[in-house]
């Protein structure tokens, strides 16, 4: 097994520039999913009666400019964490040749590459969505203490947690599964 985790990590310089890589993307996602929880805080203030239309309608105009902000780094969280696990993959063919002309199984090397895979896309979640929303509570707190205004805290929920892990782990996995493809069916 120790075998099998040295050559899934591979180079390590390469490995960091995935993890780095693919972590920087979602570090965006994760800083503005904690931006866009900050309007949330908006909805129950505790004005009733008179004050309670307007501050609904100040809160869904805030949630409509911060996901209107948010779309377009969603989308290229989704593109760029594909193109990248995709391309970045694509650099242990030369390791999977290696290995199925020393008589290494398909399995062996399709083992290989979903250890990777699981590597890749759990070290990048974790450094991804810590440093997305160390970002956005540091930005909110600049720009509180610049402003001299209150102080909300960006957060992430269990659910931004959980939406994030699912959109990484399963982009990754499109994105290496035209590699494993391509070993299990015509053995490079």
């Amino acid at each position: 097994m120790a075998y099998l985790l040295r050559l899934a990590l591979g180079d390590l310089k390469l490995m960091i520039v995935e993890v780095v890589t693919i972590s920087s993307i979602i570090s965006l996602a994760a800083g503005v999913r904690a931006l866009t929880n900050v309007v949330e805080g908006f909805r129950d203030v505790g004005f009733h009666a008179l004050w309670d239309y307007l501050i609904t309608v100040v809160y869904w105009e805030l949630r409509l400019i911060t996901y209107l902000w948010a779309a377009p780094i969603w989308v290229l969280f989704l593109i760029s964490t594909y193109l990248t696990s995709s391309y970045l993959l694509n650099d242990l063919i030369p390791t999977c040749k290696v290995l199925t002309c020393l008589g290494a199984s398909k399995y062996f090397v399709v083992k290989l590459l979903v250890l990777r895979y699981l590597l890749i896309s759990l070290l990048s979640w974790l450094i991804g969505w810590s440093a997305g929303l160390t970002a956005s509570q540091m930005f909110f707190r600049f720009t509180a203490y610049f402003l001299k205004a209150p102080y909300e805290i960006p957060y992430l929920n269990l659910y931004d947690l959980v939406e994030l892990a699912l959109t990484s782990h399963s982009l990754i996995l499109l994105g290496i599964t035209p590699t494993v493809i391509k070993i299990v069916r015509w053995s490079f």
